[in-house]
């Protein structure tokens, strides 16, 4: 996510944040409707409409919120786990342009971030058919591939083979778990069509 690379790698990003903030956002609702338009079924708008009536407004909110946080809870287990085991000395040694940021500074970025995860996936789950573990498997394959694998390719000619392997593990652990929250708190479980 370019608004962490702000601050963990800031000789990289030099966008100012608050226009960072604004294009994750729409990162965000672009791969919201990207990630409906490709692996929802058939008639998925009007599928997500009736999924929305099944839970009272508040039951949404504290299930979203609930969802995110899991998010920050995963990327201070993993991420703590795996700064503590592989990345300390690359952060310290600034390879690549790394910086560690105060810890106030990454639980807001990652409040944030934590946040547009689950909404980029949002309209997914309100339209999803299928079991728990259907729903499970795919959100969090989704938010793997999507929000690990794919922005650790553009790291490839700038950091460690072992950073970017120790940080595949860390993000797959933090993406798939979140996802799976995600599936388990707001996917609405249906076999029907």
């Amino acid at each position: 996510m370019a608004l962490e690379g702000a601050y963990f790698a800031p000789s990289l990003v030099t966008i100012p944040v608050p226009m960072l903030l604004v294009q994750q956002l729409f990162a965000a609702a672009g791969a919201a409707l990207a990630i409906t338009l490709l692996f929802a079924p058939a008639g998925w708008s009007f599928s997500w409409r009736q999924s929305l009536r099944a839970r009272p407004w508040h039951a949404w909110l504290w299930r979203f919120l609930a969802s995110a946080l899991s998010y920050l809870v995963f990327y201070w287990v993993f991420g703590g786990l795996n700064y503590a085991l592989v990345t300390k000395p690359y952060y310290g040694a600034h390879a690549g342009g790394l910086a560690v940021p105060a810890a106030g500074t990454v639980l807001a970025l990652e409040s944030v971030r934590g946040l547009l995860i689950v909404f980029s996936v949002l309209l997914l789950l309100l339209s999803l058919q299928g079991t728990r573990r259907r729903l499970v498997t795919t959100t969090g394959w989704l938010i793997f591939a999507i929000g690990g694998v794919i922005p650790l390719f553009w790291q490839v000619t700038t950091l460690p083979l072992l950073l970017l392997l120790a940080s595949a593990g860390e993000i797959f652990f933090q993406n798939f778990l979140t996802g799976a929250v995600s599936a388990g708190l707001l996917g609405i479980e249906r076999t029907d069509g």
